[in-house]
């Protein structure tokens, strides 16, 4: 299970998070770490770039979404 925890070091401390609960925690880990490093400390300002930068993703991801939704919705079947 220790596979599941990840250790981010962040203004010069370490906090570990165990990400094993997850029924995806594989696919999460992967994805964490291509954004978040664990090998290097990083600063405030360069986890809220990280966080702003997945936040964008997630709403291009949902309006695709939604684009997808509506053009079913309106399908005429």
């Amino acid at each position: 299970m220790d596979d599941y925890k990840l250790t981010f070091h962040i203004n010069n401390l370490s906090y570990t998070i165990d990400i094993g609960s997850s029924s995806l925690r594989d696919k999460l880990k992967v994805e964490i770490l291509e954004s978040l490093p664990t090998n290097k400390h990083i600063d405030i300002k360069t986890l809220l770039l990280m966080y702003i930068q997945k936040s964008a993703e997630i709403v291009e991801h949902r309006n695709e979404i939604d684009k997808v939704i509506s053009k079913i919705e309106n399908a005429k079947i």
